[in-house]
């Protein structure tokens, strides 16, 4: 690559929406992030991942920017505040799912240990 080439990719503006979403974000000086999660994963077929995870939050919401590479390449997704709050509900209405499961089982136990 010519040194003009390298000038020229380092001074483009960002055109995906990953980069645009990410800086502008950071750019906000009420945002609140979190450091990037880097996670090293290791498939059943023992390939190796590698994710990394972001979240941003501004008045509108949580954003979460994830990243994976792998052998085959990388892919670079935005979840916006919808998203995230769909997510966020869901893993609260399992978690209440299986403190209720979990409830009932131990009421279970103790009446079946009373009956002994």
């Amino acid at each position: 690559m010519k040194q003009t080439e390298a000038t020229d990719e380092r001074t483009a503006i960002a055109t995906d929406a990953y980069s645009q979403t990410l800086s502008r974000l950071l750019d906000n000086p009420a945002a609140v992030k979190t450091k990037g999660s880097l996670l090293n994963v290791v498939t059943l077929l023992r390939h190796t991942e590698t994710w990394t995870v972001q979240t941003v939050r501004v008045e509108q919401g949580d954003t979460v920017f994830v990243q994976r590479i792998n052998s085959e390449g990388g892919t670079r997704i935005v979840l916006p505040p919808m998203v995230t709050e769909a997510i966020a509900r869901q893993r609260d209405a399992i978690v209440s799912m299986t403190r209720k499961r979990a409830a009932r089982q131990a009421v279970e136990t103790r009446a079946a240990k009373k009956r002994e």
